[in-house]
């Protein structure tokens, strides 16, 4: 594996380290780490998880990518924002309906900062009026886990066009796996069989960080030395044939394979669940194309367009 992601508490230097050394093995080059951290975190405690990595990267050749993960709002200091940026930390803001409000002027201090941010919703009721809520402060949202619909794709079209629209995970996770020709972020609708790791405080391991049970679990980092011991666990034994023969049916009979790689092994959507995907997926890529080929660019809305610029200075395939 040349790229892991790790979920993992606020930890000691020297667990944070057994950490890095038993799952970032030779063949690492890239390492995300999502860490939760808690609302009193300083400037201090940043470098000294910095400290660690780079620690650890002058023995092997790792690049870091890190996600400050907050449940409860902090209070982001000059020296926290500088420690955040300097260290090209995103920050992802556990956040409720009722603190959009307030959440209003902390968005506005991170961005003046320089601090890529986003706000993550755990709604699953109504998230278009979670999104209306939100995009009415100018405010963007993340869900934590986006449905779809069957009006999904209809949705789609208006907010396409919408002036006032602000970013929405729903869309944007689509757009951006489109036409930079990447997997979903979303792991419900990609692979992360294997190459996500989900460390709690004791240092046991986990294959899921939104479902941590016996189901799961790989084992102790204290008592294994490496993912090849991890995946050596009756978890691995139960769930790896149902996800091998999932794969191999959706890549055979399914021309969206691609774009959700089987989806979670570990949930079975039904068979609406998959097609409200797909239509949303094959929607938006007509529109891009459309959007592109018709000269509409600056039709749609700022997050679109932008998307569809920065593709385009990359030379995505995507709009030959």
């Amino acid at each position: 594996m040349k790229s892991i992601y790790i979920y993992c508490p606020d930890l000691s230097g020297a667990d944070y380290r057994l950490v890095l050394e038993r799952l970032g093995t030779d063949s690492v080059r890239n390492v995300t780490v999502h860490t939760d951290l808690p609302r009193k975190t300083t400037a201090k405690d940043i470098e000294a998880l910095c400290e660690v990595q780079k620690e650890f990267s002058r023995k092997k050749r790792v690049r870091f990518k890190n996600i400050a993960s907050f449940n409860e709002i902090p209070r982001f200091t000059r020296g926290l924002r500088r420690v955040l940026r300097k260290n090209g930390f995103t920050v992802d803001l556990n956040s409720k309906k009722e603190q959009a409000p307030r959440l209003v002027k902390v968005v506005r201090a991170l961005g003046k900062a320089g601090i890529v941010h986003r706000l993550t919703v755990d709604e699953r009721d109504d998230q278009l009026s979670v999104y209306g809520y939100f995009s009415s402060f100018g405010l963007h949202t993340n869900f934590k886990d986006p449905e779809y619909t069957a009006e999904s794709p209809d949705h789609f079209d208006k907010w396409l066009y919408d002036a006032s629209a602000r970013g929405i995970n729903t869309y944007c996770d689509i757009i951006n796996m489109l036409v930079m020709q990447t997997h979903s972020p979303n792991c419900r609708h990609a692979s992360c069989f294997g190459n996500t790791f989900a460390v709690d405080g004791e240092l046991n391991v986990y294959m899921c960080h939104a479902v941590k049970d016996e189901t799961t679990l790989l084992g102790s980092l204290r008592e294994k030395t490496s993912p090849a011991e991890l995946f050596s666990c009756r978890a691995v034994g139960e769930i790896l044939p149902a996800v091998v023969k999932k794969r191999e049916g959706c890549m055979a009979g399914c021309k969206f394979f691609p774009y959700c790689q089987g989806g979670c092994p570990l949930r079975s959507d039904n068979d609406s669940d998959c097609a409200y995907y797909r239509a949303t997926v094959d929607r938006i890529r007509e529109r891009l194309l459309e959007v592109y080929r018709d000269g509409k660019v600056r039709q749609v809305n700022y997050v679109v367009k932008n998307a569809i610029l920065n593709a385009l200075a990359f030379g995505t395939a995507f709009f030959d």
